[in-house]
């Protein structure tokens, strides 16, 4: 769905229940950007590895794909990591 700015702007001002909503979602936001920067920092291995450790279900049940995409690596990249892990293991 898309909506034009200026009216966007004036249903913002028009209902204090939407500017209410539109908050909590901007709140939602900030918070769910701040864990993952809690989360995922440093060199891609640190990152793979701190997902590893906290989060171990996303490992399970998201395609590797997806995974690179969030740590920001390529999919080639993070196949390239795990293979290294498993040799070091």
């Amino acid at each position: 769905m898309r909506v034009r700015k200026a009216d966007f702007s004036a249903l913002i001002d028009r209902s204090a229940e939407f500017a209410r909503w539109c908050l909590g979602n901007v709140k939602f936001q900030l918070y769910f950007f701040e864990m993952k920067g809690r989360i995922i920092q440093g060199p891609a291995k640190e990152r793979y590895e701190s997902i590893l450790k906290n989060r171990p279900e996303i490992i399970k049940n998201v395609s590797l794909k997806i995974i690179a995409s969030y740590l920001d690596i390529t999919p080639q990249y993070l196949s390239k990591l795990r293979c290294n892990m498993q040799i070091s293991e």
